[in-house]
């Protein structure tokens, strides 16, 4: 007879609720009509990243890049592909300011009806571009 911890099975079923709600969602075509819904399922990754049992393993070879090692719903333990740590924002006060920066330079190029000059008060658009989509 197995032995099993008091909350681990409740643990771990709401991590696969979690992760399954984050996978049906990414799937949608239709859950991204606008920014600020891709801002909120971004949020609620960061958030869910910060407690959940995902693994973070940065490349020995290759430092800019890290590998997420998390469990499937299956329970087989999985490695992402490689991720860019100098694009990908893990903090949500840091992704939250960039966003709002970004929808700043987005609304920018709307009125100026899409002339690239319009970004010369964003130092690096082409970097905020990156991090934040």
């Amino acid at each position: 007879m197995t032995r099993r911890t008091p909350g681990a099975d409740s643990q771990s079923d709401d991590y696969n609720r979690i992760l399954q709600r984050f996978q049906k969602k990414m799937l949608d075509t239709l859950a991204f009509q606008q920014l600020d819904e891709y801002k909120d399922y971004c949020t609620d990754f960061i958030k869910f990243m910060k407690v959940s049992p995902i693994e973070c393993v940065v490349s020995s070879s290759h430092p800019q890049y890290m590998f997420l090692n998390y469990q499937n719903l299956l329970g087989i333990r999985r490695i992402t592909r490689p991720i860019n740590r100098y694009l990908f924002i893990n903090d949500i006060d840091e992704f939250e300011y960039n966003f709002e920066v970004f929808k700043d330079m987005l609304e920018d190029l709307r009125l100026a009806r899409g002339e690239w000059a319009a970004l010369s008060r964003f130092s690096q658009a082409d970097s905020l571009i990156n991090r934040v989509v």
